[in-house]
């Protein structure tokens, strides 16, 4: 993998993300179990977090830039403007639509997220499509 597109690096952001761990009501209080996985799982984790930062970064300051640019420097778009809407709706799907570079980013093989153990729902688990390796 060394491009996909802007919003599937958003994607993947996210879903890196979510192995932070889960929550779970203990004691009537909601805490963040953490998934447990290897130091070096956890590093590589952390790897391709940073990498997908600096897309997530680069799209915010582009879409900030573009609501600024739109709305005559108010950083706010009136949603009831349907025509500055629909112009801000197909400039943030070009910007998302972009091919970005992966190259860097880190497979994990699948008994490295401990899956007996962690409880990682299957749609997440999903979200990484060829990262997690046999």
């Amino acid at each position: 993998m060394n491009t996909i597109k802007l919003s599937e690096a958003r994607n993947l952001h996210a879903a890196f993300s979510m192995l932070e761990g889960y929550n779970k009501v203990v004691k009537d209080e909601k805490v963040v179990i953490p998934y447990e996985f290897s130091g070096k799982t956890r590093w590589n984790i952390a790897k391709n977090l940073r990498i997908l930062n600096v897309l997530v970064t680069d799209f915010n300051s582009a879409r900030d830039a573009l609501i600024k640019q739109l709305s005559n420097g108010s950083n706010e778009i009136d949603g009831t403007n349907k025509e500055l809407m629909s112009s801000y709706i197909k400039e943030i799907n070009d910007i998302d639509a972009q091919d970005v570079d992966v190259s860097g980013i880190l497979s994990i093989k699948v008994d490295d997220l401990n899956l007996d153990v962690n409880p990682i729902p299957v749609g997440l688990l999903a979200a990484f499509k060829d990262l997690i390796t046999d």
